[in-house]
């Protein structure tokens, strides 16, 4: 029999969730809460192991076993990275799309959202991953950073788009009150929740 640790499953339910999310978003139809009738409760069970799995790998982050920066914050400096690198695709993404968005990229999931701003917080999150590399991940090379970068941005757009249409398909316009003006906590995680097991798995596999 193949025995399984408990980072093997935990490892693989991340995998799971992180692909069948992506494949959720791009399925033409998408059954609703009412149709699923009785099986309902694995949509809420669903949702409950997505945040919890995803937003894991930033203690993962932390805490892993791979090599870390210089000095005796190295855990911190990998979340640091992730942060600002995600933080900077959001950026880009808002300050190119909205001076230079001309070109929808899905109307009926984000009508906001333009090939310009997604290329603009590409740029920059690529940027910023390669600015940052070698001050807080020396183990780190620059083109293993650019390629990551390249990665954190695209999981970071996609979970923005995931974020969208769940808001489309539950017929809200924000996922909660509790940060006014900002459309819910949600809002400010989706980017992150989709890019973290791409920092979380890619230092793991770039650093040994």
């Amino acid at each position: 029999a193949l025995a399984l640790g408990p980072r093997a499953v935990v490892n693989a339910l991340t995998a799971l969730f992180w692909f069948a999310s992506i494949l959720w978003l791009f399925s033409p139809r998408v059954p609703s809460e009412r149709k699923l009738g009785p099986w309902a409760w694995v949509l809420h069970l669903g949702g409950a192991l997505f945040l919890g799995l995803f937003l894991a790998c930033l203690g993962r982050l932390e805490g892993g076993p791979w090599p870390g920066g210089p000095g005796p914050q190295g855990g911190s400096a990998r979340v640091f990275y992730a942060l600002v690198v995600v933080w900077a695709c959001d950026t880009g993404a808002y300050v190119c799309g909205s001076l230079l968005g001309r070109r929808r990229m899905w109307p009926a999931v984000s009508p906001r959202k333009t090939w310009e701003g997604a290329i603009g917080g590409t740029v920059l999150a690529v940027a910023a991953a390669i600015l940052l590399a070698r001050p807080l991940l020396s183990g780190l090379s620059l083109p293993a950073a650019g390629f990551l970068g390249l990665l954190a941005a695209a999981a970071a757009q996609i979970g923005d788009l995931f974020e969208s249409r769940l808001k489309r398909k539950a017929g809200v316009k924000d996922s909660g009150t509790f940060l006014p003006g900002h459309g819910g906590v949600l809002d400010r995680l989706d980017s992150l929740l989709f890019a973290a097991p791409v920092f979380s798995y890619g230092l793991n596999l770039l650093l040994g």
